[in-house]
């Protein structure tokens, strides 16, 4: 729990921004112009952002031990707290697939 410090909800929640802007900038469709109501219309959107939100909070708890799993350690040989925080609000998702495939061998 030491790890959910607000610095690295602050930089988990700029992942999530980072992370969603860019799939904004990706999109496939751009003629449909972008509006909070185009977000909000969608009942899909509002699990997708509750799943983000939540997973992250999980990777920051369990921090340590996934720093620890991955291997993610400075040259000095501490964790990269703050870089694993950023990462886990970009690749939340990601992240936690990664370590379900790793549990499951």
């Amino acid at each position: 729990m030491e790890n959910l410090t607000f610095e690295n909800i602050l930089l988990a929640c700029c992942g999530i921004i980072t992370h969603v802007l860019m799939m904004i900038l990706d999109r496939r469709n751009k003629t449909i112009p972008l509006s909070a109501g185009y977000f909000f219309c969608d009942v899909n959107n509002y699990i997708r952002a509750t799943l983000s939100f939540i997973s992250v909070f999980a990777l920051l708890i369990m921090s340590k031990d996934v720093m620890d799993t991955l291997g993610i350690i400075l040259k000095n040989g501490t964790g990269a707290t703050k870089l694993f925080s950023f990462f886990a609000g970009y690749f939340n998702h990601s992240i936690i697939r990664y370590l379900v495939k790793i549990f499951k061998k």
